[in-house]
């Protein structure tokens, strides 16, 4: 079986449910880019939980890094 990594989330990926900004306590609700990188890097997880292949589980490593540097790069305030 291929597997398509940018097909549609599969079924075991839920939607994140977004936050009410109206709280006071409440952090501000994740922008769509963040989301998206953020479902990409869950797809990556998954993956490297179904294989023992170490190129591969290296390849996936990498991908999950340069998803997270995206995502920092989006909003560097957030960091820390």
């Amino acid at each position: 079986m291929e597997l398509n990594i940018f097909a549609a989330a599969p079924s075991y990926i839920k939607q994140r449910p977004m936050m009410a900004a109206s709280r006071a306590d409440a952090k501000p609700e994740m922008c769509d880019k963040c989301i998206k990188l953020d479902d990409k890097i869950e797809r990556y997880r998954y993956l490297s939980s179904r294989t023992t292949d170490q190129p591969t589980l290296d390849g996936i490593k990498k991908l999950i890094a340069d998803l997270q540097a995206q995502k920092t790069a989006l909003h560097p305030e957030q960091t820390g």
